[in-house]
């Protein structure tokens, strides 16, 4: 859920630069002090949107609201979906008791990301026991432990297999050759999502709705942040195929009928730009870039502040 405690972390490069930051006492991407606040305005959940892939801590979005005056924690993790957050809020919840839950969904893999989560013995019984914690407050020494085992075995099994690198490398190439061929096909596949992975909406409905009763004990208010991927702005989607593409009307849809407020990052701030793909790093495939958090941060303070 979180990572390794009061280690410097190797984030991500998209923009030119690798960007790290100093995890603090849970493994997440904060300052240690926020730990400290007695009053927090924003807990944020979510993938590594929400954690703050590939831009400086200062630069996120819990980063750029501290910046305005709100206390704001990140529990994002770059991978986690929707049952991962919902074991999150569960577990941290109690100590933190935010005024606002920012719960940060991506259209590009939460709901197949939910469709795995939901095989985990473990996460499924956050959902099935209204009791059920694993009391992680108190393990992190645990969890650092097991993580750092785990960051071993995989340097070991990376170390092994180094020297195929080169020749994966010239393969990735040809197959990226190739596959400028097959553009005008793909971008006419990606209007075809409509109904991408419908049959993992109910079980994320329910997620929510245990969500909603865990953040009325608290007198938290959930706040659904929609963001949407690279791909839409890449083709070329009519309005009402951006309505439909990855399911988007079906989850917003189920999410509003649960009383649940939406913040549609397409529809507030992309859809509404002649040039959409300036909020992703060189324009290109990725997380978006300093301007696109800025523009989201931005927005959220002036409505939910």
């Amino acid at each position: 859920m979180g990572g390794i405690s009061f280690k410097n972390i190797i984030l991500c490069n998209e923009a030119g630069e690798w960007i790290t930051f100093d995890s603090d006492r849970y493994g997440f991407n904060n300052n240690d002090y926020v730990w400290d606040y007695k009053n927090v305005d924003f807990m944020l959940v979510g993938d590594s949107f929400a954690q703050g892939y590939c831009v400086e801590r200062r630069s996120n979005i819990a980063g750029i609201l501290e910046s305005k005056g709100s206390y704001a924690i990140n529990l994002g993790t770059g991978g986690n979906g929707p049952l991962v957050n919902f074991a999150v809020i569960k577990e941290y919840i109690e100590l933190l008791k935010p005024k606002n839950i920012i719960w940060i969904y991506f259209e590009g893999n939460d709901l197949s990301d939910l469709k795995l989560e939901k095989n985990n013995e473990i996460l499924n019984k956050y959902l099935k026991d209204p009791d059920f914690q694993q009391g992680l407050l108190q393990k992190q020494q645990v969890t650092d432990k097991i993580l750092r085992q785990y960051v071993a075995s995989q340097y070991s099994l990376k170390k092994d297999i180094v020297n195929d690198s080169w020749h994966d490398y010239v393969i990735s190439f040809i197959k990226m050759l190739n596959v400028r061929g097959v553009i005008g096909n793909y971008r006419s596949y990606l209007k075809n999502f409509s109904n991408y992975y419908v049959e993992e909406i109910p079980i994320f409905q329910k997620i929510l709705n245990k969500t909603i009763n865990v953040a009325n004990e608290h007198n938290s208010k959930i706040i659904f942040v929609y963001l949407p991927e690279y791909e839409r702005y890449e083709s070329s989607l009519t309005r009402d195929e951006h309505d439909t593409y990855k399911s988007k009307y079906l989850v917003i849809d189920m999410v509003e009928s649960l009383g649940i407020e939406v913040f549609d990052v397409h529809a507030e701030i992309l859809s509404k730009s002649n040039d959409p793909l300036k909020y992703f790093p060189f324009r290109m495939r990725g997380h978006y870039n300093e301007k696109g958090y800025k523009e989201i941060s931005n927005a959220l303070y002036s409505r939910f502040h």
